[in-house]
């Protein structure tokens, strides 16, 4: 267990002890400006699946509507810009998943 040296002096400003508790608000409580950069990251990272899928048209466009979206108001509208812009992603990569397991059968179908 650690002790405190004698004598030494509190950081105050650094430390403040009311703010010691952590932060307890749950995700939902969030304001849409604090939810937007979790949302924007979320997409640059589908963006970046897509791209490793072979999709990078599709990966650009996302990634410019990402952009657009983030720039402009950070409020419940962009939030549901952002939301909508994800929700698009996570479907493209679904797609492409689904296409590529479906090829890859097609492919081990033909050379059996």
């Amino acid at each position: 267990m650690l002790t405190p040296s004698a004598g030494a002096d509190r950081d105050w400003w650094a430390i403040p002890g009311w703010d010691l508790r952590g932060d307890d608000r749950d995700v939902e409580n969030l304001s849409a400006a604090e939810q937007l950069p979790a949302l924007y990251r979320a997409i640059l990272d589908h963006v970046a699946e897509l791209e490793r899928l072979g999709q990078r048209s599709a990966a650009a466009r996302f990634r410019s509507d990402a952009i657009r979206a983030y720039s402009r108001s950070w409020d419940a509208s962009g939030r549901r810009r952002l939301e909508t812009i994800l929700r698009r992603t996570e479907r493209a990569i679904a797609a492409r998943q689904a296409s590529g397991t479906q090829a890859s059968a097609q492919r081990a179908a033909t050379t059996t």
